[in-house]
Formats: C-alpha cells, structure tokens, sequence
C-alpha cells in the first residue's frame, strides 16, 4: 500500500491557510472536467540478477494509447484583490493502456558484452504475465494568472505542483505541471472552457523494478464551472 507523505500534501495547508486569510475577497468556484489524456513514450531501466550474471535490462519507446480523463477542481478567484490570481485543488484520472515499445537486455562475459533486443506489445507481455497499462490520478495545487479582456472570454496561463498516484510505482511521484486555456461566461454565475496542460511526472519505479526517466504527459479538457 502506497502512503503519501506529509511533505508531498505541505501545500494543502498551505493553501488553506492562504484561502482563510484571503476570506474577505477570495470568490470560490467548481468545475467539472472531461477531455483526453496523451502519454509521451517512457523509457527506464532495472539490473536482473540471474544465473551468477548481472543483466542489464532496458524498456524503450513505450507507447500508450490515449484516454478518455475525467477530473474536477475546486478553488477561489481574486485571491489578492486586482491581481487576476487564482489557485485551485486539481483531479484529474485516466487509465494509461500500454500499446508497444522495445526490451533490451545486455550482459558482460569474459570481458565480452553480449546483448539483445526485440519488440513486445501488450499482448506479449499478458503472455509473460507482467502488464504495463497504469491507473494514473494527479493531484496538484494549481496557481493562474487569469488575462483580462474586454469580453467575457477570459485566457490563462498557469502552473501546477502535486503528484501522481500511479498504479503499479513503488511511490507517489512529485509532479509539476504549465497550464494554458480559456473560460468563457455563460451566465454570471457560470462559465464553460477549455484546458492544456503539460506534466512532468519525476521518473518512478514500478513494481517490477523498472526505473523511468521523467514521464510527459498532455492533457487537453473541456470544463464547465459554477462561481459562487
């Protein structure tokens, strides 16, 4: 069972701290999201010991098909009055389907170093009993700086921390994240829009002990929202 740790959640208080202080200004708003989530391919890498030999053990370009996210953000507006900031709690959730990549393994012998390397897909590694598709759930404290304009469509750009709570890692990993988009008025108290975002996941271990290079992923979303 994965614990997350008192310094991975040190922003929660924080920002409630900051939500209560700005009381007398702050404007809170929910929003419901959906949209898709696209995964950059991953690689890493693990040492096997078997047989009195060290093997060297690699996984490259491993590509994940892209997939339905649902999420939801809950936070307040003028945070500091005239300053356009906001800052919101982020969920988002999607399932990371492994589609194909390629395994290399290398060992030394006598001083002489022999590898080799094939293509696998998914179903080659249900085959060998091992899956690599994840359920992936971040969580992030998200800052923007909302554009003014002379409309009721309303730009941002933004940027997140938090983490990521995957599936099959050893650890939830530290995540930041640039956000970008608009929301537009549709009533006072309503909005709809539309969302980018780019996260760097730092590079986790799964459970089979397989150590990743950072992980990229974009996720693009349509939201609607209710000011209060």
């Amino acid at each position: 069972m994965k614990i997350i740790s008192s310094k991975k959640l040190i922003y929660v208080p924080l920002l409630y701290g900051l939500l209560i202080s700005s009381s007398f200004s702050a404007e809170p708003y929910l929003e419901g999201q959906v949209g898709m989530a696209s995964v950059e391919d991953a690689n890493g890498d693990t040492l096997v010991r078997t047989g009195g030999f060290n093997v060297a053990v690699s996984v490259d370009d491993l590509s994940y098909d892209s997939a339905l996210m649902f999420g939801g953000e809950f936070g307040f507006k003028n945070l500091i009055p005239n300053a356009n900031l906001r800052m919101g709690f982020g969920i988002s959730t999607f399932e990371a389907e492994f589609e194909d990549g390629t395994i290399t393994a290398g060992t030394t012998f006598n001083g002489v170093t022999v590898t080799a390397s094939t293509a696998f897909t998914a179903a080659d590694a249900t085959a060998a009993g091992f899956t690599l598709d994840n359920d992936v759930t971040l969580f992030a404290l998200n800052s923007y700086i909302d554009i003014p304009t002379q409309s009721e469509l309303s730009p941002y750009i933004g940027v997140g921390l938090g983490f990521a709570d995957i599936e099959n890692a050893e650890d939830n990993e530290f995540t930041a994240s640039f956000l970008f988009g608009a929301n537009y008025k549709i009533t006072d108290n309503a909005y709809i829009g539309a969302k980018g975002a780019y996260h760097n996941v730092f590079g986790p271990t799964d459970s089979l002990g397989i150590e990743y290079d950072d992980i990229n992923v974009w996720t693009f979303n349509i939201a609607l929202g209710i000011e209060f």
